[in-house]
């Protein structure tokens, strides 16, 4: 009895593939390959071609949301960055967070990209929820439904 329940077994991790390799990440959400994963300021400069589209993005973790962990910044080598939206439910709960202490940090988001227009008060909030830092009026998005963070 033992022999075709084990056939079965390894049948079905056969037919649904081999877990993706993170080892060397922590995982949030779903877990992912970060292979062909973009950095920010190429996703920057040709943000038309992947508005609405799936995408994974890669940089440094610059701010993260210190009240729930719920978005986090990716930033490019200069300035300029991507904020990282946790997907939500159908109840409209958080999929995952993210701990509040992952700035400095690589990381790679995958989700579906939009840009924003940020009114004043929704600009305010997101300073408290971060070190006071005020993000710009038009913010560039990420929808994710998974981040993988370089383990320390």
């Amino acid at each position: 009895m033992k022999r075709p329940v084990l056939a079965l077994l390894v049948i079905v991790i056969f037919a649904c593939g081999a877990p993706e390799d993170t080892s060397h990440f922590d995982v949030w959400g779903d877990a992912f390959d970060e292979e062909g994963a973009l950095p920010v300021r190429a996703v920057l400069a040709e943000r038309a071609e992947y508005m609405g589209e799936p995408v994974k993005i890669e940089g440094t973790v610059s701010a993260v949301c210190k009240m729930m962990g719920c978005w986090l910044t990716l930033r490019s080598e200069g300035h300029e960055s991507v904020r990282i939206l946790v997907a939500r439910d159908e109840e409209d709960n958080y999929k995952f967070t993210v701990p509040t202490d992952i700035s400095g940090r690589h990381a790679v988001a995958w989700g579906t990209l939009s840009e924003e227009i940020l009114t004043h008060d929704a600009r305010q909030h997101l300073a408290e929820e971060s070190d006071g830092v005020t993000p710009p009026e038009r913010e560039l998005r990420l929808t994710a439904w998974g981040v993988l963070v370089a383990k320390i």
